[in-house]
């Protein structure tokens, strides 16, 4: 809480990689997860300025728990941050491009070009920037141009499932969000920005 990071320059975790299935070299460990013990859980709660900067090559795949960029961001600030040519995928509950879980806090002008994959039919809470938006939550000034592929009950472009108060204002979906839904409940909710929610603004 309090930090502050802010992007410098362009970075390309695995570059000549294109963004899929197969493993890169360098696997990421998302911000807010411990790279010991993938069971521990410790939440992002400052500020990440991308300054207009992008992070490309991010492989994320089936980590514990939340799988994204960030794995749980509480309370803290995402702005003017790119993400691209990257791999998001989890055979459970709670993946999103930026942040897996989002509780509070503001998102601000990210772009965000990724593949994100969820395979779990069990499981919810798949988007392509927040997976699972809990909380007072603002998602503004932002797009995604990427592909969301899903078997779980709640899929959006922008957010997955809104357990709270979401504004979702200004913002673009350009890329495929898909659903393909076959579990025990009844019906799949899939949308083109949110998935599902208890409450929101957009």
């Amino acid at each position: 809480k309090g930090i502050e990071i802010k992007l410098g320059t362009d970075i390309d975790l695995n570059p000549g990689w294109t963004a899929g299935a197969t493993a890169p070299a360098i696997v990421w460990t998302p911000i807010g997860r411990s790279a010991i013990d993938t069971s521990v859980i410790i939440p992002f709660k400052g500020t990440f300025n991308g300054q207009g900067y992008t992070i490309s090559g991010i492989y994320c795949s089936a980590v514990r728990g939340y799988t994204g960029f960030i794995g749980q961001l509480v309370g803290g600030t995402v702005n003017n941050l790119q993400l691209s040519n990257s791999y998001f995928s989890r055979g459970g509950a709670n993946v999103g491009g930026l942040a897996a879980h989002m509780k509070g806090g503001e998102v601000n002008s990210v772009y965000c070009d990724v593949i994100v994959n969820q395979t779990d039919v069990n499981s919810n809470n798949v988007g392509g920037l927040i997976g699972w938006a809990d909380g007072t939550v603002s998602v503004t000034n932002s797009w995604f141009a990427g592909t969301v592929t899903s078997k779980g009950r709640y899929t959006g472009g922008i957010v997955g499932y809104v357990n709270g108060t979401a504004n979702i204002t200004d913002c673009l979906v350009t890329g495929q969000v898909q659903g393909n839904y076959n579990g025990s409940e009844t019906t799949m909710y899939v949308g083109g920005i949110l998935g599902g929610d208890d409450k929101g603004n957009w």
